[in-house]
C-alpha cells in the first residue's frame, strides 16, 4: 500500500472538513485554534506542538467542530505516533492560564502599592497643614485686640444701637443675581426677579455684587444713584463710598 493511500489524522480531518465545504480559516474562528496550528495537523507535521496532550485536543477541538468521529481522529494519530516518546511540557491552556494569573497578581500588587503610597501622602499633606495652623501666630496680639475694641466702642459711642451708616434700596426691573456683604460678614448670594424691592442695612461696610447692572435700581441713604451699567454687566460696589 502506497504512503498516499494510507489515511492519517490529517488526512481525515481534512476530508471531513471539505465534505462540509469548511474552509481552515471557519473552523479556526469555531474552535479559536490558530490557523497554522490546523493546518499542520491536517498535513500530519506536528513538531510545533510542545505535547502530545495539546494535539490530541486540538485534533479534539477540531474533529466536533467538522462533525467528524473524534475518537477515530485521535486512534489515527495515536497508531501513527506510538512510538514518539512524549514531551513533558505543560498543557498550553493550563500555562496560559498560570500566566495570565501571574499578570493579575502583580496588577493588584502594584494597585495596593499605589492606594498605600497617596494615602501616605495625603497623612502627610494633612499633617504638615495642621503644624501650620498651630505655628502661625494669630493676626492680633491681646494688645491690638483691645484697642481695636477700644476704637470701635469710640466710633460707636454716640450712635444709637438700630444706627446705620449705609441704607441701600434696590429695585429690581431685570432678572439679576446679587452678592451681598455686610460688615464683613460671609458673603450671601440670591436670585432677584422683576418688582422685588431690597434694603440692606449696614453700621459700617457694604459690599455688594450685581450680575446684572442694568437690571436694578439703587437708592444709597436715600440719594437715586442713577444707571449703575449695562445690561449683563457684572459690577461691584462699596458703600459707604470712598471720597
Amino acid at each position: 500500500m502506497k504512503d498516499e493511500d494510507i489515511e492519517t489524522v490529517g488526512k481525515y480531518l481534512r476530508s471531513e472538513r471539505e465534505k462540509y465545504n469548511l474552509t481552515q480559516e471557519d473552523v479556526a474562528d469555531i474552535t479559536k485554534i490558530r490557523h497554522q496550528y490546523i493546518d499542520a495537523i491536517e498535513l500530519d507535521n506536528f513538531s510545533s506542538f510542545p505535547s502530545s496532550y495539546t494535539i490530541k485536543g486540538y485534533i479534539k477541538a477540531i474533529a466536533e467542530a467538522i462533525r467528524a468521529d473524534e475518537f477515530y481522529a485521535i486512534e489515527l494519530y495515536e497508531s501513527a505516533n506510538k512510538n514518539i516518546s512524549e514531551i513533558k511540557h505543560e498543557d498550553i491552556v493550563k500555562q496560559k492560564f498560570i500566566e495570565e494569573h501571574q499578570k493579575l497578581e502583580k496588577i493588584k500588587k502594584r494597585v495596593f502599592i499605589s492606594i498605600i503610597i497617596i494615602i501616605a501622602i495625603i497623612l502627610i499633606i494633612i499633617g504638615l497643614i495642621n503644624i501650620k495652623k498651630a505655628v502661625t501666630p494669630k493676626k492680633y496680639s491681646s494688645k491690638s485686640y483691645a484697642k481695636k475694641n477700644l476704637l470701635k466702642s469710640k466710633y460707636n459711642k454716640n450712635k444709637p444701637d438700630n444706627y446705620y451708616d449705609v441704607i441701600l434700596k434696590g429695585k429690581v426691573i431685570h432678572k439679576t443675581w446679587v452678592d451681598v456683604s455686610i460688615d464683613n460678614s460671609p458673603q450671601k448670594q440670591s436670585m432677584l426677579y422683576p418688582g422685588v424691592v431690597k434694603i440692606w442695612k449696614a453700621k459700617k461696610i457694604l459690599w455688594i455684587k450685581i450680575g446684572n447692572a442694568g437690571g436694578i435700581l439703587l437708592t444709597y441713604n436715600g440719594k437715586y444713584l442713577g444707571k449703575l451699567g449695562e445690561n449683563k454687566e457684572v459690577i461691584t460696589l462699596k458703600f459707604p463710598k470712598q471720597k
